[in-house]
């Protein structure tokens, strides 16, 4: 069967399609079905090859991340068809994990971009934060810990689930970095603190945390979890006060402060999508895609300026499959 010479793959992947295409024939499709059927699973696969993924391992997000690059340059009805022709694929390989079933498109929203805030905010946001001069110096220490949660949101982009993963020992002040860990769809990486977090973390490791650790069993308000693991929460760098490993209320606490200083930055959302915007109009795309833990590249490109419709809807929650 000749094919479009726009569909023309290197050997590697042909062989893959060669063997596609006696499947459906198999099938008893039409001629032209085929055809069309074995040219649209050759763009995933040459996909695949590009992004050094595994087929058995692409997951919904990054079957995502795929769709979102075919609609950069195709109409929806090109990419419902592509999305078919890759059902059949995992079909024919028997593979049990197929992202591309139950998937449908009905078409864009439209989005009006409103969710970012502008960096300079962000990083003033930072330098004024205030840390209360309570009597109580647990509530001290809980405004200084979520400072240095505030920093790190700012100045390395992580996410808040990120948060929760990091230990002591991720943060390396004589190199002035902390390593980020891999956490549900992103890469781990190393990242350089900004010098104005420096003193705050300092202070944070060497007098704020230890106290914090001293003070978890002290008589105050608040719910005390069940049990308090403190081997654990010697490791965490991030805890509550009341000794739970979860920072959730921590976070909800300090969101709760930053919107009375500012309305508009309700999320880690928000100072993260707004970071990694602001990165890319300076850094090379590949270097962003590290520095932010993107898996794939094309989750990187939505935060670029000619991409930001697309940035909105997934701050939104939105996305093309419903």
């Amino acid at each position: 069967m000749k094919h479009n010479s726009k569909y023309d793959y290197p050997i590697k992947i042909e062989t893959k399609l060669n063997e596609f295409e006696s499947y459906l024939r198999k099938q008893r499709l039409a001629v032209s079905t085929i055809r069309q059927l074995r040219n649209y699973a050759g763009i995933y696969l040459q996909w695949l090859e590009e992004e050094n993924e595994v087929l058995e391992e692409v997951d919904y997000n990054g079957f995502m991340n795929f769709i979102y690059q075919l609609k950069k340059g195709n109409g929806l009805n090109k990419v419902r068809r592509i999305i078919v022709a890759v059902r059949h694929y995992y079909s024919s390989l028997e593979i049990e994990n197929n992202p591309a079933i139950g998937l449908k498109i009905k078409g864009q929203r439209k989005a009006v971009l409103n969710h970012l805030v502008r960096y300079e905010k962000l990083i003033k946001l930072y330098e004024e934060y205030e840390v209360e001069n309570g009597d109580k110096s647990s509530s001290v220490d809980r405004d200084k810990r979520n400072k240095v949660l505030l920093g790190i949101l700012i100045y390395q982009a992580v996410t808040t689930g990120s948060l929760q993963q990091l230990q002591v020992g991720h943060v390396r002040l004589e190199k002035g970095e902390i390593y980020i860990p891999s956490y549900r769809n992103t890469n781990s990486r190393t990242l350089k603190l900004a010098t104005t977090q420096l003193l705050d973390l300092q202070n944070y490791l060497q007098i704020i945390r230890p106290r914090m650790l001293l003070n978890i069993h002290a008589k105050r308000g608040g719910r005390k979890p069940g049990t308090i693991k403190m081997e654990l929460l010697k490791q965490q760098l991030f805890f509550s006060e009341n000794g739970s490993i979860s920072i959730k209320n921590s976070l909800q606490h300090l969101f709760s402060n930053i919107k009375k200083l500012d309305p508009k930055i309700t999320s880690g959302k928000i100072i993260r999508a707004t970071v990694i915007a602001e990165w890319l109009k300076t850094k090379d795309l590949r270097i962003v895609q590290y520095m932010a833990g993107h898996k794939w590249v094309s989750s990187t490109e939505k935060y670029n300026e000619k991409n930001l419709q697309s940035l909105q809807e997934a701050l939104n929650k939105h996305h093309p499959f419903q």
